[in-house]
């Protein structure tokens, strides 16, 4: 088994974000900010490898048909079977009327609002 060896970085922040770090480090109970540091790394890393996954809230009994769907192989998760749905929802003419809808907005607002639909990263709303 191969030995884990601790290895230091030295940063440099700025007065007003060392004050900030204290601070947090103060209010969450951190036993220095070492250990706050620490684990604001850990939770930059598992958000950018998890960033194209979101969590979904449903009704008790959609989660009961989601699961009996499951139990009964028409789906190999939960996951697949939620997926599934989205994939059925967003379908072409579903996303020509949201478009639509939003060429609407704009008119209202009097703002223009972008997305990107072609992107191979994240999708993001840009409002000029």
């Amino acid at each position: 088994m191969q030995e884990q060896v601790d290895e230091r970085i030295s940063v440099r922040f700025e007065g007003k974000m060392i004050d900030e770090i204290d601070a947090l480090v103060k209010e969450l109970g951190f036993p220095n900010r070492s250990e706050f540091l620490r684990t604001a790394v850990r939770t930059q890393i598992s958000t950018q490898q998890h960033a194209n996954e979101i969590s979904v809230k449903v009704a008790p009994l959609v989660l009961e048909y989601i699961n009996a769907l499951v139990d009964r192989g028409y789906y190999s998760s939960q996951e697949e079977a939620v997926q599934a749905a989205i994939y059925g929802f967003y379908t072409e003419e579903h996303i020509k009327k949201a478009l639509k809808a939003m060429k609407s907005m704009e008119i209202v607002a009097g703002k223009k609002v972008e997305v990107d639909l072609e992107s191979k990263t994240s999708r993001q709303m840009l409002t000029k």
